[in-house]
């Protein structure tokens, strides 16, 4: 004998299906929100931290970032280390220089001079043209003898 599936009720059906489009925004919105917490926007911000506003919270872990500050404790640059932040394209830290193009498009220049002295954010002390990845606002710094990302610059300042 086969069993009967109960007869649904419209009565039944009709409150669930008036909350779906609140349950999506609602998803979207986690979603959103979830991604924004470790957003890297080039000349901007990474996370919570923006370029030009004082660092008042200095509880950050620096296994993670590295935050350069001007005398009055104004945030210059922002160095990304982790692979928890990512542009709004997905480039981050431990892609190959091929992804990041992948993601980001050409880059402005793939050659960085640096000259004996200056503050890289990464530890070289030579003339001869480092290979990165720049784009407006954002610089991707390989591994040493890799080109794999280790570090990326957020910065409002021209580097090229």
């Amino acid at each position: 004998m086969p069993i009967k599936a109960p007869k649904m009720n419209v009565m039944m059906i009709k409150p669930i299906i008036e909350k779906i489009p609140t349950m999506i925004i609602a998803m979207t919105l986690m979603i959103s929100c979830s991604k924004k917490d470790n957003l890297i926007v080039p000349s901007e911000s990474v996370a919570d931290f923006h370029l030009g506003q004082k660092l008042t919270n200095g509880n950050y872990d620096k296994n993670y970032l590295e935050i350069k500050l001007s005398d009055d404790n104004l945030i210059n640059e922002i160095i990304v280390l982790s692979d928890q932040y990512e542009t709004a394209k997905g480039a981050k830290v431990g892609l190959t220089f091929a992804e990041v193009k992948e993601k980001q498009g050409q880059p402005l220049s793939e050659h960085l001079s640096i000259k004996k002295g200056s503050n890289p954010p990464f530890k070289e002390d030579t003339n001869e043209p480092a290979e990165v990845l720049i784009y407006n606002g954002i610089i991707f710094f390989p591994e040493k003898n890799t080109n794999t990302v280790k570090s990326i610059l957020v910065t409002n300042e021209p580097w090229y």
